[in-house]
């Protein structure tokens, strides 16, 4: 059996409608993606393995990695403000430092990192971290805007016995946590 309804509806609820089908396919969609992302539930008789251990703290996306809470464990060469491929660019030069075990989960530090690091008694040598967050002074401090920019239009924070505000066009080293 086959049933048909034939309604007439005008372009405004016609465009109402078409509008109302996209977005619960974009819902949806978005749920089958949260659902495939979903962490790992454990239950009691789950068996544990290392890797379920290692994976912990680390974040996959995009083919690559990263340690989360990490701590200082050292630098680059020296650069100024600009570094090629921005955010991911820096990421890139930290897995390549052999004091951080060329560790393909190390990063550019953040704040947290080395005020954690500094807590617990470990120096830390002067150079650039990222903090994501921005401020309208003058020059604007904001990464060095997004490590894009090596001229003095831009700030960015270096680490130096404590957090400082340096000029983009100065030369150090970027600071890796893992």
């Amino acid at each position: 059996m086959k049933i048909v309804i034939d309604l007439e509806l005008s372009p405004r609820q016609k465009k109402i409608i078409r509008a109302a089908v996209v977005t619960g396919a974009v819902i949806g969609a978005m749920g089958i993606g949260l659902a495939v992302a979903a962490p790992h539930q454990w239950k009691a008789s789950d068996p544990l393995a290392a890797a379920d251990l290692n994976s912990l703290d680390v974040v996959s996306k995009n083919g690559k990695q990263i340690s989360l809470g990490g701590t200082y464990c050292g630098k680059t060469g020296s650069t100024k403000g600009q570094i090629s491929g921005a955010y991911s660019g820096a990421k890139s030069q930290c897995e390549g430092v052999l004091a951080c075990g060329s560790s393909t989960t190390a990063h550019t530090c953040d704040a947290g990192e080395l005020v954690r690091t500094a807590q617990l008694g470990i120096a830390i040598d002067q150079g650039w971290f990222s903090t994501g967050t921005g401020a309208s002074t003058a020059p604007p401090l904001n990464d060095c805007n997004g490590w894009t920019d090596m001229t003095g239009s831009y700030d960015g924070l270096q680490w130096a016995s404590g957090p400082g505000v340096y000029g983009c066009s100065l030369s150090a080293p970027i600071l890796c946590c893992d």
